[in-house]
Parts: structure tokens; C-alpha cells; sequence
């Protein structure tokens, strides 16, 4: 099970020990800079054959990265430009970049599957009324982090839902105000990105 944005460290989680007895492999990272902020944790039931440093770029708790026998599970909660835009540049000039390269470096390892909340919605079909939303103007579909997630995928990676899957009004975040979740009013920032070895 892979989380992102726990906004805790592991002995801040109530009755965590319940989850340790289900869940023994765990690995957990959290913000070094802010207390309650990001975070991403990976729980198993099969043993993980190694846990990978966090990146030097990753200061805020956004990656957690495991090897298994046959693949590399990588979680990863992307940070968010904002919605005043404060911090696109450093997310699609920084951040994707480095995130890119740190998955080119495990996928020399092992393929990897990278999955969690990539905050863009990619293409259209992935956000309700597109033709509202395009341009420049909301964060998670600005055209600077479409490319960007674009440049990810060319990798050498599948989105898999969409392997399967090609049809509209599938979301994975709604916000909280006027209904939308019962209105299906939402965004698709989740992902399973699949090596093409896989």
C-alpha cells in the first residue's frame, strides 16, 4: 500500500502497531523542513529486498523508494504548483527534473513502477470541462507541467489506467465544496506509471 501526503511521522499514527502486525515491511519519510507537511510511506506484507536513500532533492517527505524481487516500487507525492502559480518554475525547473533523473537512475537498477499523486492532469480527458480549465492559469494543468509529465512517460513508462481505459469521467481528486465528488466534478492527479520492460 503506498500513501502520499501523510502529514506524519510513523509514531505520530494512532495504533500503528495494529498495522505493523498486518503491514511489517514499512518505510515512512516526512518533511524535514515543516512538521504535518507531505510525507509518503510504503507498507508490505512481502519483505522489500532494499530501501533506497531519499534523494538529496527530496527535503519535503515526497518520495519513498523499495526493490522487490522483479521490479522497483517508487511512491511519489509531486509537489504542487499552487494556485496563484508560485511554484511552477521550481516544480517543472527543479523538482521534475531532478524526479526524473533519480527514476533513470533506479530503472538502471530494475524496472520500476512509480506510482501516487503526480498532481498534473494529462491530457485532456483528465479533468471535467478541459476547455474551462486549459491554459496557464490552474495549477495541475498548466501546459509547462503537461510537457513535463510528458517528458516522464517518454522515459519508457505506461500510464496504466489508461492502457486500459480511454474513456472520460474518471477522476481520482474532487474538491470538497458544492458536491462535487456525487457530482463527479473532478481531477485525475494519480498515476501507476509502468516500465515498458514490465
Amino acid at each position: 500500500i503506498c500513501f502520499q501526503e501523510t502529514k506524519a511521522e510513523q509514531n505520530q499514527v494512532k495504533n500503528i502497531d495494529k498495522f505493523v502486525t498486518k503491514f511489517p515491511h514499512q518505510i515512512w519519510n516526512h518533511s524535514k523542513t515543516r512538521k504535518g507537511y507531505s510525507g509518503t510511506s510504503i507498507w508490505s506484507t512481502i519483505p522489500f529486498l532494499q530501501i533506497f536513500q531519499i534523494p538529496d532533492f527530496d527535503n519535503e517527505g515526497r518520495i519513498c523508494a523499495v526493490e522487490y524481487n522483479n521490479f522497483i516500487l517508487l511512491t511519489v507525492y509531486t509537489p504542487n504548483s499552487k494556485s496563484d502559480l508560485s511554484r511552477l518554475k521550481e516544480r517543472v525547473n527543479d523538482w521534475d527534473i531532478k524526479f526524473c533523473s533519480y527514476c533513470d537512475y533506479l530503472k538502471t537498477i530494475k524496472p520500476l513502477v512509480i506510482c501516487g499523486d503526480l498532481n498534473v492532469c494529462h491530457k485532456d480527458i483528465d479533468i471535467y470541462e478541459p476547455e474551462k480549465h486549459r491554459g496557464n492559469i490552474y495549477a495541475g494543468f498548466t501546459n509547462e507541467e503537461r510537457t513535463s509529465f510528458s517528458r516522464l512517460l517518454n522515459q519508457g513508462y505506461y500510464d496504466a489506467f489508461r492502457e486500459f481505459n480511454k474513456e472520460g469521467n474518471n477522476f481520482t481528486w474532487w474538491s470538497y465544496y458544492k458536491d462535487c465528488r456525487a457530482r463527479n466534478i473532478g481531477w485525475r492527479l494519480d498515476y501507476f506509471l509502468v516500465d515498458y520492460s514490465l
